[in-house]
């Protein structure tokens, strides 16, 4: 028990960057924050904790977890963050969250058919992309919200263009983004999320190594 308290004391800087995107989330003022670094660092530690402290302070918590066998699962992370939210919630209430430019999102969870091509120069993923920003915004009416996707450096490729579009987006949200990303594993999409980070305005947190004496 002493060992496990003196680590989270000296994640105290760290732990105060969290605090303080949640406080500012719950504040109506979203933002995406990255906690990055290598495997064993405390990435997962330091994420369960931000759990914990969004929950203490009554807000919705949404999780999800990239995994390298479902890379090929177009939305798959998508759906394992919103999904029971919206399965298990009453119909008048789905009715709303899935309502007007929310509707196409409807199709990721398996609720409506996927829009169909309609032809040149007309991408039906743009309305899909936005009705995911709508069905989150239309969560947070009933309170502050933290979205947490795990191991996205293992994520498909549409829930990282997805997620993408929601960090560029969720300023005037009350919903906290936090990503858990392993920078030392060569076959990943690390790389590639850097251009996406610096796009959204993210703060970057990387995990020091405790020191045990």
């Amino acid at each position: 028990m002493e060992s496990k308290k003196h680590s989270f004391l000296e994640r105290d800087g760290e732990l105060a960057t969290v605090t303080r995107q949640l406080d500012d989330a719950c504040e109506g003022n979203g933002s995406l924050l990255v906690v990055e670094g290598p495997a064993g660092i405390g990435k997962t530690t330091l994420i369960r904790q931000a759990i914990r402290l969004a929950r203490e302070k009554g807000m919705t918590v949404l999780t999800a977890r990239g995994g390298i066998l479902e890379q090929d699962l177009e939305y798959g992370v998508v759906r394992q963050m919103v999904e029971e939210q919206v399965i298990r919630s009453s119909p008048e209430e789905r009715e709303r969250l899935l309502a007007g430019p929310a509707a196409p999102a409807a199709a990721v969870l398996g609720l409506a058919d996927l829009p169909r091509d309609p032809g040149p120069g007309r991408d039906p993923t743009a309305d899909i992309l936005h009705g995911l920003y709508w069905l989150i915004a239309n969560m947070a009416e009933s309170g502050p919200i933290l979205a947490v996707f795990d191991d996205a450096h293992w994520g498909d490729a549409a829930s990282l263009i997805a997620s993408g579009y929601l960090s560029k987006r969720v300023e005037g949200l009350p919903v906290a983004l936090i990503a858990g990303v392993r920078d030392d594993e060569p076959l990943s999409k690390a790389a590639g999320l850097s251009p996406l980070f610096v796009e959204a305005e993210a703060r970057i947190v990387r995990p020091l190594s405790l020191i045990h004496i």
